[in-house]
Order: structure tokens, then sequence, then C-alpha cells
């Protein structure tokens, strides 16, 4: 399987904290990393820039009025084009932001850039744990993203992961207790430093909720005949006058066997709402296929091609049978 994982004059522009990506490319550090660490371990102290776009009319070349392109500094590589009033986050905000919002309790796991530059991501480990049924733990990590080609808005969010399998446990609770924020390059990210504290910093209360949402959904036992007629809920068919696709059998044939036989975690969560939600969970993060490794990751964290729906379908299914 391919990587996107981008490369500089041989140098992989990652870095990851204890253990190698599954490609081997990028730094591997001893420890985690603080956000300015993490910065020069991933060699992603370089900067972006605008530059007008001309279009040739005869023999002159005329100025777009109200677009602009995107390059970094250090090689030229063109990156994308964007309005005229887009305001780059560079990668040292982006760190910047990271340490003022999460302060000192939070360390860096991985950082990278994408496709030469076009996009960079971030994964952060927050203190404390959630603890399911006294042996079942999941992991808060907080996930930035950036998009240097207009992509992508700067986004930052909460991303609970059950550490036996390391599934992405994607779970909007609504109300006043957001998960994410998304800037959209029209201003210094600085500026809305306060706004993020405000809404990433209602964390406990967020994983505090998310926590007796687990624990309701472990404590609801599920018949076999409930299972199935979920797995049927989260995985719709396509076609209904002709019955599911290849793809989506094949999809509830996994997270069944998950469910029943090979689930990574499965004697911990049992035959319930919790063990449901993480069947789904397994087979979204590590057994449906993607076209490479950093598309997976996009696609199970940013909810990408139906899987972020998928995702918040079983989590809210497995909520309201447990309600």
């Amino acid at each position: 399987m391919a990587h996107e994982i981008s490369v500089v004059n041989g140098v992989a522009e990652a870095a990851f904290a204890e253990k190698p990506a599954w490609h081997g490319l990028g730094t591997l550090v001893d420890n985690l990393m603080t956000p300015a660490q993490a910065l020069d371990a991933a060699h992603l102290r370089w900067t972006v820039e605008k530059r007008p776009i001309y279009i040739k009319a005869g023999e002159a070349f005329n100025e777009v009025p109200d677009k602009v392109a995107t390059f970094r500094q250090d090689t030229n590589e063109y990156l994308g084009t964007v309005g005229a009033d887009w305001v780059p986050v560079q990668n040292e905000e982006q760190a910047n932001f990271i340490a003022a919002l999460v302060g000192s309790g939070a360390v860096v796991e991985c950082v990278g850039a994408l496709r030469q530059g076009k996009r960079t991501f971030w994964t952060v480990k927050a203190p404390g744990d959630v603890v399911i049924g006294g042996q079942d733990v999941v992991s808060k990590y907080l996930v930035v993203c950036n998009g240097h080609d207009g992509s992508l808005a700067f986004r930052a969010f909460w991303s609970p992961t059950r550490v036996v399998c390391a599934n992405t446990l994607r779970a909007a609770l609504g109300g006043n207790l957001q998960d994410s924020v998304a800037l959209f390059h029209r201003s210094k990210v600085s500026d809305h430093l306060a706004d993020a504290r405000r809404t990433l910093g209602l964390a406990d209360a967020y994983y505090n909720k998310l926590g007796e949402e687990f624990t309701r959904m472990l404590d609801r036992v599920l018949s076999d005949a409930e299972f199935r007629i979920y797995v049927e809920e989260v995985i719709p068919e396509t076609a209904k006058e002709g019955g599911p696709t290849k793809m989506e059998a094949a999809a509830r044939e996994r997270i069944t066997k998950n469910y029943f036989e090979t689930g990574r975690g499965r004697e911990m969560a049992g035959r319930t709402a919790w063990g449901a939600y993480n069947a789904v969970a397994e087979y979204l993060s590590h057994q449906k296929e993607y076209s490479t490794r950093e598309r997976q990751f996009e696609q199970i964290v940013l909810g990408g091609n139906g899987v972020g729906e998928a995702q918040q379908r079983a989590f809210k299914l497995a909520a309201a049978l447990s309600a």
C-alpha cells in the first residue's frame, strides 16, 4: 500500500514517538514530544506564501484579481489555488496554537506533512483516560489538521481511541458538548485561541458524558436478532429492491465476525451494545480497504467517503439501544 508522506530531498517530513509508522518513513523519537520538538523532528519549519496568478492575453499577462497560488518558500512547490483573502496557517503557528491550547500536560505522538506539503496533521495525547467497565481503556487525543492548498480548514478536534485495538471512536454528543473547532483561513489562528479554548475546554465534560454513554452500552446486552438489525441499520442497503451489494454484504459479514469471534477486546465488550459499536469501529479502522494509509487516516478521522457517517450512525444507534 502506498503512502503520501511528503519527502523532500530524500527526507520524510514526519515524526513518530516511540514506535515507527508502517511505512518506516519519518523520524523516530524515543519520547513523546512537545509541539516545538515535533516541528523540528518532522522537518516542518518551512513556510507558505501566496503569489499572484497571471493569465496570458495576447502578448500581455493580466493578473487574476480574486485568486492567488500558494507555494512552499523552501522548495517553490506549488500547493494550490485559493482566494485572495485566504490566510495561511504556518506550521510554526500550528505548533504554537497546540501548545497554547493544551498546555504542558499534552504531548505529540505523531506529526507530518502529506502530498509535498499540501496538508499537515498532528495527533496529541491529552492527560487522563476513560475506563469502561473497569478495564476497557479509551484514550483522549486531540487531532489537528490543516490544508495549505485551500482544501481543508484548520481543524482541531477530540478523537477518543480505544487502546486495546486503536479503534477511533467517533461520537458527537451534541448540545453544548462540542468536540471540534474549524477556522477558515480568514485571520490569524491566534486570534481565535480564546474561542477554541472555550469549545475544546469542555473536554472534561465531553469525556465524562462519553464515559457515561459507553458504560450504558456495556450494560446493554443484545440478542442476536437485535445485533443483526443494528448491523443492517449501520450499513444500509444502497438498492432496496436488489438487496445489499457485495461490498455491503462483506462489511456486514466482517462486523458480525468481529462481534462474535475475532474482534480485539471482544472479551471485555461482550455481546453488548458496546461490543457492537466496537465491532463496527474495528472494521472501519482496520479492515475496510483504503487506497493509502494516509487516506485511511483522513477518512476515519475526517469522515470522508461516508466513513464518518457510518461511525456516527453506529454510535447513535448503540446509544439509542442503551437509553
